[in-house]
């Protein structure tokens, strides 16, 4: 089939419409420090263990403290390693209480939270009369009273699972802790859905004698004949219920897809379908993987399948007019060589609604990878600048007009200082706010640097001052000039093999700047390494004077500012293949600009948590590379300056909004801005390599196979304050002791591991 024939074909809208209030619960959401981002990315159902350990375990801990002598619960998907620290669940209970929490998440009437909190006692029945039982349910009364107080005035709930919730078997259970409520798991009438209904069961009873009045959850695993039968029933009681209908470990995005079409085929009347609160799916996994993999019955993100055979994509957003957008990429076919593609779709891009508007074969497309990929305003509206780079410094120019839908060939240019056998370059442009022309700039690694004290990238940069037809006119017109941007250290001196580069620029935004004049511009580089790491670093590159410093952020009075120091990278994550997306916000959202990255070979904190270290919190792991995982991290600019000036490694606990979102290789990203109902909104349209194989063990849930290039879009949160965090809970990112551990012991005037102690042997008088 001709490409275009294909093209056209998978852009077609979607026939399958998307399912109302389908939402997503984090399961194992036991690290605390998590919960900032996952509530500013949207999560409002979590899924947390909690275990119960006896007193002489529970002595381990330093915050351990019961007059009762009762042990403690304490927060961890496995049995918990009581020999390091531990969070519990006085902290969550804090958490849940603190006041910037409540007002920012916990306050719309329309944003209900639900918390199923999964008891594990692994010794005993919960209803016998030994010493563990009575302890355990002991301290459940005193917590489920102060859950009580948490939630009284704002939209929050809670659900007793697992060990303490009840079944005929747990009689005891049957009025402890009203008006609290239980799942009911529905593959428990699958016999009576069998054979016709029975009014008896729970599944249509909710009479208060049996306690079935309290079974208000519908839930059940990866098992779609019960989820059949109870649609074929009507849902029973749970019509109209409060609660979600919860479907739990659903382990791929095949797999999302079948209950995606069964929920379709059940929304009709007769089904009450939409009844439902929601219909919510848990698992271990980023809520934005999870978004993207049922992207085809939801409507918070897309994923679309653009070109069978689709290789090395990169991407790249031209314009936005209201909520149009415009876009082109650029990925290699086997049979067709370099081809490009420029599509429009309506922001958010959903799954119906990306369109085609033509395509081609890059002209005189450089030999080898396609690295860098730029496209840039020119002083001719609708006409764009596109440069393409391959690792050799050979660059073809050409131009995109938006209203002609075409792109021309101009010419083809080498860098004037050829990179090393074996090196790696990247380039960036932006435009000139002061004469429209394009900045240039390359950043190449030098193979031959291996020791301390010598230069593993080097920058060269033009300023150009006269416009031509032709770069390579351009690139002559201006003296070229070559610093180093990166000197070796003792720190990464055994780790400099250079792997692949991205650098991204910013025009200067305002006069808080002291990287501000003509002259100067800030930049953004990244590179990976063949020990899988990535380091990266914010830099003001003079271009009159040939050198950069180091770019390191702070604010004065709510502005962001910015100052230089002597230039330094730092460890940021692990993964290959970085690329950079950057867009001017100013103060749109009083934050400054934005900055985005993604890779792939990350660390999957989810599934890989649960296989190794799942006994300790999420964000105290050691992050590894591992193939495949498509990770991004993405924030304000001076989120990322703070990042890079302490050496803060990503995780999902830090500042930096930081996660995975789908499984494949060679990743390209764009930010765009665009404004909905006068609010802005940012979003993020991505293209990468798709998924061809079986996922490993320890790696994150698989998605749809597809051989070819891939598009993955959605947008990004509108609460961007993730500097507020109850942060290093119990333990911090290296397993010790937090020093910064609860805002409110300040009014005390205690700091540190011994203010923290005392306050929870206070909260645990207090229960």
């Amino acid at each position: 089939m001709d490409f275009r024939v294909a093209l056209v074909a998978l852009l077609l809208p979607c026939i399958f419409a998307s399912v109302d209030k389908v939402d997503f619960q984090l399961r194992s959401a036991n690290d605390l420090n998590e919960w900032t981002q996952l509530l500013a990315k949207g999560v409002k159902y979590f899924h947390v263990d909690l275990w119960y350990r006896n007193e002489t375990e529970c002595l381990a801990q330093d915050w351990y403290f019961d007059l009762n002598r009762r042990g403690c619960l304490v927060l961890s998907k496995e049995l918990p390693q009581m020999s390091v620290p531990q969070q519990n669940h006085y902290n969550l209970i804090d958490h849940l209480s603190e006041g910037y929490l409540q007002s920012t998440y916990f306050s719309s009437p329309v944003a209900n939270l639900v918390v199923n909190l999964c008891f594990h006692t692994n010794r005993f029945n919960v209803c016998d009369s030994s010493r563990g039982s009575n302890d355990f349910r002991s301290l459940l009364d005193d917590m489920a009273s102060t859950l009580q107080s948490v939630k009284a005035g704002v939209s929050l709930d809670f659900i007793f699972d697992c060990d303490a919730s009840f079944t005929p078997e747990k009689s005891c259970l049957l009025d402890l802790w009203r008006p609290i409520n239980y799942p009911y798991h529905a593959s428990a009438d699958l016999v009576s859905f069998m054979n016709g209904k029975n009014p008896a069961g729970p599944f249509y009873n909710a009479a208060i004698e049996d306690g079935s009045d309290r079974l208000l959850m519908l839930t059940d695993g990866d098992n779609m004949t019960v989820w059949r039968r109870s649609a074929q029933a009507g849902w029973g009681k749970f019509v109209n219920s409060i609660y979600p209908a919860l479907f739990t470990d659903i382990p791929t995005g095949t797999r999302l897809n079948e209950y995606g079409a069964f929920l379709r085929s059940a929304d009709t009347p007769d089904m009450k379908t939409n009844s439902f609160a929601s219909f919510v799916f848990s698992g271990d996994m980023d809520p934005t993987m999870f978004h993207v993999y049922s992207a085809s019955f939801n409507d918070k993100a897309a994923q679309q399948q653009l070109a069978p055979n689709g290789r090395k994509p990169r991407v790249s957003v031209l314009s936005v007019e209201g909520k149009l957008v415009t876009a082109l990429s650029l990925f290699y076919l086997p049979a067709d060589g370099w081809t490009w593609t420029l599509v429009q779709f309506n922001a958010p891009l959903k799954n119906d609604g990306m369109r085609y508007l033509s395509s081609g074969t890059l002209e005189h497309a450089p030999s080898n990878s396609v690295y860098s990929f730029v496209t840039l305003p020119t002083t001719v509206s609708d006409i764009y600048d596109v440069i393409a780079c391959n690792s050799l410094a050979l660059c073809t120019y050409s131009k995109v007009n938006t209203v002609t839908n075409a792109l021309t060939f101009e010419s083809m240019f080498v860098l004037p200082i050829p990179p090393a056998i074996g090196s790696v370059t990247a380039v960036a442009a932006v435009q000139n706010p002061s004469n429209g022309y394009p900045v240039l700039m390359s950043v190449r690694s030098d193979p031959t640097a291996m020791k301390v004290g010598q230069c593993l990238l080097w920058a060269q940069v033009w300023n150009v001052i006269q416009y031509s037809e032709k770069v390579s006119d351009l690139i002559a017109t201006h003296k070229t000039l070559q610093f180093c941007v990166h000197t070796i250290t003792a720190n990464n001196v055994d780790d400099t093999e250079v792997t692949d580069i991205a650098v991204v620029m910013l025009n200067n935004m305002d006069e808080t700047t002291e990287c501000m004049n003509q002259w100067s511009r800030i930049a953004f580089v990244e590179f990976s390494t063949s020990k899988g790491n990535i380091y990266g670093g914010a830099l003001c590159v003079d271009f009159r004077r040939g050198h950069a410093t180091a770019l390191v952020g702070y604010k004065v009075g709510g502005i962001p500012n910015y100052h230089k120091e002597a230039l330094t990278f730092s460890l940021l994550d692990v993964g290959q293949h970085p690329q950079l997306s950057i867009i001017p916000l100013e103060r749109a959202f009083g934050h400054g600009p934005y900055l985005l990255e993604v890779h792939d070979s990350g660390f999957c904190w989810t599934t890989s948590a649960s296989v190794a270290n799942s006994s300790m919190p999420k964000c105290t792991q050691s992050s590894t590379s591992q193939p495949g995982v498509l990770t991004y991290n993405v924030g304000t600019l001076t989120q990322w300056l703070t990042d890079i000036k302490i050496g803060k490694k990503r995780s999902p606990c830090g500042q930096v909004y930081h996660g995975n979102y789908d499984l494949g290789t060679l990743p390209s990203a764009a930010l765009f801005l665009y404004e909905e109902q006068d609010e802005p909104k940012v979003g993020i349209v991505e293209m990468h390599e798709g998924f061809t194989g079986t996922a490993i063990p320890g790696q994150c849930a698989a998605p749809v196979v597809f051989d070819g290039t891939t598009v993955d879009s959605w947008l990004l949160p509108t609460v961007w304050d993730v500097t507020y965090v109850f942060s290093d809970i119990a333990v911090s990112a290296e397993g010790t002791v937090g020093e910064t551990v609860w805002a409110a012991l300040l009014w005390f005037g205690f700091t540190g591991a011994t203010a923290y102690a005392w306050y929870s042997k206070y909260r645990a008088t207090k229960f």
